[in-house]
This record gives C-alpha cells, sequence and structure tokens, in this order.
C-alpha cells in the first residue's frame, strides 16, 4: 500500500515538471591520491542533493580503505532532494557525456572501478555502454534504479555489483517505469542480475555504506584492489575485522575554480596539473587501514564543462 501512494504522489509531481537548471553545470572533481600515475583508480558519482563540499568524506574513506587514488566526481546538476525530478531520467542523462569523457581522461593503463550512489547509480547506469574497457566495475550502492531492467540492458563487459541495506529506505521505490518517471529494476534485485554486495552488519540505512567497518566498504576494497575474494553477502561480517577505513585519513582538500574548458586532468598527490591547467595538490603520509590505504590530501577542483554536451550541457 506505501508502494502504492508513494507512485501515485510522485505521478501527480510529475504532471509540473520543473525546468532543468540554465546555467552551465560546472565540473568538480575531489581527488585523493595521484590518478596521473596509478595502475588503479576509484571514481565516485554521487546522488541527490550533492554539493561540491560533501564530496570530500566518501573520497577519504573510499582511499582509506582500498590504498588507492580516489575521485569523487560531480559534473551534474543532481536533484536537490526528494521530488518529481528524483523519478526523472533527466538529470542523470544530461551528466552523461562529462561523466564518459572525463574517464577517458584518466591514464589508459589504470584498471577504474566506477561506484555510484543513490541517484548517482542512475548516472553510471546510463553512461555504461560508452565507457572505455578500461572501467572493469560498475557498482551500484542503495540505488533507485540504472536506467535498466537487467544487466544485459547496460550494454557493458564491466562486472556489475550492487548493495541494499536491509533498513535502506530505497526499497520502497517501486521498480517501474512508466511516462518518463521510474529508473527500472533496482540493481539489488536478483533479476535484475548484479552480484550482490554485503550488507547484513555494519551498514545503517542509505548512506551508510562508506562508513567505516562496513562490510559494502570492504567488498569495494577488494573489488578495486583486484582481490581474489570478495566478501559472501550471506556473512555477518565481524566489524572488528571489516577491512575499511580505520584510522580514515583526514586530509584537507580546497577547491579551485578555472573557467578552462576541456577534459579535467584530476591532479593528486604530485601536483600534477590537469588539461584545465588546475594544479591539485596533495600531502602524502596518513596512518594505513586494514586495505593498505595511505593517506593523502584530496584538491578539489572546479572547471568548465567540456562544451555543450558534459554535464547538464542539455539544460
Amino acid at each position: 500500500m506505501l508502494r502504492y501512494a508513494i507512485a501515485v504522489s510522485t505521478l501527480t509531481l510529475a504532471l509540473s515538471p520543473t525546468p532543468l537548471p540554465t546555467a552551465a553545470t560546472p565540473l568538480v572533481t575531489y581527488p585523493v591520491g595521484d590518478v596521473t600515475t596509478a595502475d588503479r583508480i576509484v571514481v565516485y558519482v554521487p546522488g541527490v542533493g550533492t554539493e561540491p563540499g560533501d564530496l570530500a568524506r566518501p573520497a577519504r574513506a573510499l582511499h582509506a580503505a582500498t590504498g588507492v587514488p580516489v575521485v569523487a566526481w560531480l559534473g551534474y546538476h543532481p536533484p536537490d532532494g526528494l521530488g518529481p525530478e528524483t523519478a526523472r531520467e533527466r538529470r542523470a542523462r544530461a551528466g552523461v557525456a562529462s561523466l564518459v569523457e572525463y574517464v577517458d581522461s584518466l591514464p589508459p593503463t589504470a584498471t577504474v572501478t566506477l561506484v555510484g550512489h543513490s541517484y548517482g547509480a542512475l548516472v553510471i547506469g546510463l553512461a555504461a555502454a560508452r565507457l572505455p574497457d578500461t572501467v572493469t566495475d560498475v557498482v551500484a550502492l542503495g540505488a533507485p534504479g540504472m536506467g535498466a531492467d537487467r544487466v544485459a540492458d547496460l550494454h557493458t563487459r564491466a562486472r556489475v555489483w550492487a548493495a541494499e541495506a536491509p533498513d535502506d529506505w530505497i526499497h520502497w521505490v517501486p521498480s517501474v517505469r512508466l511516462l518518463g518517471l521510474g529508473h527500472g529494476v533496482r540493481p539489488s534485485d536478483p533479476d535484475f542480475g548484479a552480484q550482490a554486495l554485503p550488507t547484513r552488519a555494519g551498514v545503517g540505512g542509505h548512506d551508510g555504506y562508506l562508513a567505516p567497518h562496513s562490510p559494502t566498504l570492504a567488498a569495494l576494497a577488494a573489488i578495486a584492489t583486484g582481490a581474489a575474494d570478495v566478501p559472501d553477502p550471506a556473512a555477518t561480517a565481524n566489524p572488528s575485522e571489516a577491512a575499511g577505513a580505520t584510522g580514515a585519513t583526514e586530509a584537507a582538500g580546497t577547491a579551485s575554480t578555472t573557467g578552462a574548458t576541456g577534459a579535467t586532468g584530476a591532479a593528486g598527490a604530485s601536483g600534477a596539473a590537469g588539461a584545465s591547467g588546475a594544479a591539485g595538490a596533495s600531502g602524502a603520509a596518513g596512518a594505513s587501514g586494514a586495505a593498505g590505504a595511505s593517506g593523502a590530501a584530496g584538491a578539489a577542483m572546479t572547471t568548465g564543462l567540456p562544451g555543450a554536451a558534459g554535464g547538464a550541457g542539455a539544460s
């Protein structure tokens, strides 16, 4: 009954769609670690209500758990909050070209794990078919859908993973696509065909997937580092043994804005400058976590989008 009420309310609100933002979408990245020399990279795409200042926390958590360079990427206008826009694909679709261009700009020899949380999982799902082969794994955390009804519909060679905590409210979102609303079958649904990540112990609600001692974070570390074994989703992880962000790095991020166009060259610990000319500086040396995480400071950079196709260029 509650799912029906949510569906009816969403459909009613959708009869009065709000216009897409008309301002050019800035490409904001928060890198932790040096992506210019990395052989493995994690790119994290956030969801609803994310602001540039929110990027540091997930980037640091992922870096502390994996020990590989991480870039939190925000190159689209996510919906401001729960409402009719969250039921539509258009904001996610407007960011596809920018995400693909950014991933293409990463070192061609690096293996990339692409992680999307909530509405961000929709962005990576819509981009999946256009991503380079360097993306070996696509991970959806608390996703309302990926714009498809099964893994095969994503048209990607990458492995597809999904996590949905038992108490994540996202499971109330109907797995439908009707009259331009909805995002397809949730990737946590067994019928979708994604490989499940563990969530039973240490994951609380919609925003707990990257919390310290989260079994989902431990599994992400295994995926991102190429470990042979990914924790069994049916296992109940001991929080004291979960590989994760113990001693998470308190790195300081600084934001800089440039008016450059073109792909962002996210620079990390080496201070290398990207194609926008923006240099990101990070300090090294942090306590290593259970997965061999090294402390590093990230620099958030804002650049103009690469032309009208990037970010929400369709707006």
